[in-house]
């Protein structure tokens, strides 16, 4: 699954009201009918399932939870969380034949859009960010003595608040405009490239909401609940079309508590890292080697620092475009017949 951002972009909620509409799909032989669906966030969908069909939320013939329904008459009404994506579905025991649907669910309304760019905090005393669902979006909260900077870069179309509750010696700078200082309360961030970030040579502290999808979305992909870091580095950003989160520390001054939820099915995450950092319900690879790790359905906790001896990294990748491995030609992820051909078909040519 391919990001442009870290955060997935997110639309304000128009003021204006919305009429809801209810929308029927039936199965018919091996399929949904319609297959592709056009809905708005508060919008029902019936589904009128027969015989032995399902039709479950997810993607590749895995459930990500959001709905699983059976034979008979069920409903489902679309929720904010999943406004401006794309909903999969399909039936447990026909998915390998093909039976599946999608729901293409449009944004909240309005043109204004916000998207967390990165975020980079250099040993932070307390570091702490968590899903915030009663706001549906996310909560910052950073804590540091001196010497400690850290930046949240946002980018924002339109207009977009923020909710502050603290702010101590922090300001906003916006390109091209300048930097101001960050007071508490509802701040607006016109549109432009943004950073929230710290006066180092004086104490500071940040605590504020970000509202809007939480970071990782929705979907069938492992999604952070929360991240505590004491007197470590903190990197979040975007790298080949992944979303990646650095940490690393020295001894037990410095910690790492995180919860990661595979919200149904089986997802899977790159993962490095050095010294005592682990996740005890996963298969991690060796130390100091990149791999893929299964992700079953579930929390996940890893935790770093716990030994109070030796520095500790920990490295992980959600997301991200497929690789391919350069005699696969033509990217089916297999190399044969149709790689040959393409490569025949393209003698003689010149490269640009």
């Amino acid at each position: 699954m391919r990001y442009p951002c870290l955060l997935i972009v997110a639309t304000l909620l128009l003021a204006s009201a919305t009429f809801a509409e209810t929308h029927t799909v039936t199965t018919s032989g091996f399929s949904f009918d319609p297959s592709s669906l056009d809905v708005q966030p508060g919008d029902e969908i019936i589904f009128e399932i027969a015989g032995t069909h399902t039709a479950t939320s997810g993607s590749s013939c895995a459930s990500d939870g959001l709905f699983d329904f059976s034979a008979g008459t069920n409903s489902w009404t679309v929720p904010d969380s999943v406004a401006g994506t794309t909903v999969d579905y399909f039936c447990v025991p026909h998915c390998a034949m093909g039976m599946t649907g999608v729901i293409n669910v449009a944004s909240l309304g309005g043109g204004d859009t916000m998207a967390l760019i990165s975020v980079t905090s250099a040993a932070a005393d307390h570091f702490y960010w968590y899903r915030n669902d009663s706001i549906g979006g996310d909560t910052f909260y950073i804590d540091t003595d001196t010497h400690h900077p850290y930046q949240i870069a946002i980018e924002v179309e339109g207009s977009w608040d923020i909710d502050v509750t603290s702010a101590t010696n922090v300001y906003v700078y916006t390109v091209g405009a300048g930097t101001v200082a960050l007071t508490t309360g509802t701040v607006t961030l016109g549109d432009g490239y943004h950073i929230l970030f710290n006066d180092p040579d004086n104490y500071s502290l940040l605590e504020f909401d970000l509202p809007g999808p939480a970071m990782m979305g929705t979907g069938s992909e492992p999604l952070w609940e929360d991240v505590e870091v004491f007197h470590g580095y903190v990197e979040w950003k975007i790298r080949n079309g992944a979303m990646t989160y650095r940490y690393m520390g020295n001894n037990a001054a410095s910690s790492l508590f995180a919860t990661l939820n595979q919200p149904g099915g089986t997802g899977e995450i790159e993962v490095s890292y050095i010294g005592d950092t682990e996740c005890l319900s996963l298969t991690l690879p060796a130390e100091l080697e990149e791999g893929a790790v299964s992700v079953p359905a579930g929390l996940h906790y890893f935790d770093a620092g716990y030994t109070g001896t030796g520095p500790w990294t920990l490295y992980v990748a959600i997301g991200g475009a497929p690789e391919f491995c350069d005699e696969d030609i033509n990217e089916d992820g297999e190399v044969n017949i149709h790689d040959l051909l393409a490569i025949i078909s393209a003698w003689g040519s010149t490269c640009p």
